[in-house]
């Protein structure tokens, strides 16, 4: 009965064009498969609730007849689409609300169902959704199960349910401000550390090579590294690696003014990356590549030494 009410409810919010594609009933509560083209909003969602526990409220009776199949079509029963029906049929009613082509076991007076509860909504094939939903004891269940949760939940942030969502946006916010402060921290640390790594420079064929390996940082942190060098020295090629667990993120990086050398930041890093069991590629200022093995970095920047010599 409560698919009946789920179904006309749908109808209502969505729109005619909504057909049962597939149905399960079942003691703990009822999974509705339907013909739509998205996901449900949580407006609609709220919406088809209230409709269905509005008619719950009513407490209607629910009848039920056999009659002739052409009789039922000319009242305007509902029917599954595909299905193939007898000379006679079943039809439930719900005086006021709903008519359907049913052989299924329903309840005398929808008051019985209780209480109906959406616990989830989500896409099954190409234009059919599924709603998942409980009803009267599984309600009451479901809504001790999540009350549980919230407590939970309200004790690891100190705090009571009731104040739950402040907590957790004023944490958020705290979050924010702390990622930030670390951000600023890391990037004042790479730049105090950017003089040291510019007298490490070694003088190779008219080029200054900066090698570098670095636990924990991203591509886009080599990147700016690379970045202010580049702004402040000229003649200057970086090989830079992060190490990041077992993954090895490397990069090249050519002062303009080596390019019209011929110095190719993408060609040397296939060949260095290729050391470390990697490999990638880019353009001739700046490349990156993926690698396995950081242990093969010495091989790999005394590589880098050879293609600046050879160049």
């Amino acid at each position: 009965t409560a698919t009946h009410l789920l179904q006309k409810a749908l109808q209502i919010v969505l729109g005619d064009h909504v057909e049962q594609a597939g149905s399960l009933v079942s003691k703990d509560g009822l999974r509705f498969d339907f013909t739509h083209f998205e996901a449900l909003s949580d407006d609609e969602i709220a919406r088809v609730e209230k409709i269905v526990n509005d008619n719950i409220i009513l407490f209607t009776d629910v009848n039920w007849k056999v009659m002739p199949i052409e009789e039922a079509k000319k009242l305007g029963a509902m029917m599954l689409f595909g299905e193939k029906y007898g000379n006679e049929v079943r039809v439930v009613t719900v005086p006021g609300f709903s008519m359907e082509f049913c052989g299924g076991t329903h309840v005398a007076n929808i008051g019985q169902i209780g209480s109906f509860k959406i616990i989830s909504e989500s896409g099954v094939a190409a234009g059919v959704r599924r709603i998942e939903a409980v009803t009267g004891q599984g309600v009451a269940s479901r809504l001790s199960d999540e009350e549980e949760t919230l407590k939970k939940a309200a004790a690891v942030l100190k705090t009571n349910p009731r104040n739950l969502v402040q907590r957790s946006e004023a944490l958020s916010e705290e979050l924010k401000e702390l990622r930030k402060e670390l951000e600023e921290l890391k990037a004042a640390s790479r730049n105090s550390g950017l003089a040291d790594m510019i007298k490490s420079a070694k003088e190779i064929n008219g080029a200054r090579l900066i090698t570098a390996r670095f636990e924990g940082l991203s591509i886009e942190e080599l990147r700016a590294m690379s970045d202010e060098i580049k702004k402040a020295e000229k003649s200057v090629i970086m090989i830079f690696a992060a190490v990041n667990g077992p993954k090895l993120t490397l990069m090249a990086s050519v002062s303009d003014d080596l390019l019209a050398r011929g110095f190719h930041a993408g060609n040397m890093i296939k060949k260095i990356a290729a050391v470390c069991g990697g490999g990638g590629g880019g353009k001739a200022d700046m490349a990156q590549a993926g690698a396995k093995d950081a242990s093969k970095l010495p091989e790999a920047f005394a590589l880098a030494e050879e293609l600046v010599m050879a160049q």
